[in-house]
């Protein structure tokens, strides 16, 4: 695996770190805010349909971005 490829695979789970150094917002239930799950919407598309379901609201509409606030 070369290191661009290292770095694509990994690039959700730093965002996701980097973005909790600062302080992420959350929930009421500790989940992540809705404007986080948005925007990784946006930076990942094939992650959630868009214009089929119009913009995700919570976490788990985007499975990977549950999978990693879960890990």
């Amino acid at each position: 695996m070369t290191a661009s490829e290292v770095d694509a695979a990994t690039e959700p789970a730093r965002w996701l770190l980097e973005a909790g150094t600062g302080g992420i917002d959350l929930t009421q239930t500790h989940a992540l805010a809705r404007a986080v799950v948005r925007e990784a919407a946006e930076r990942w598309p094939h992650w959630w349909h868009a214009e089929l379901f119009g913009p995700p609201h919570r976490e788990a509409d985007l499975a990977l971005l549950e999978a990693l606030t879960r890990a």
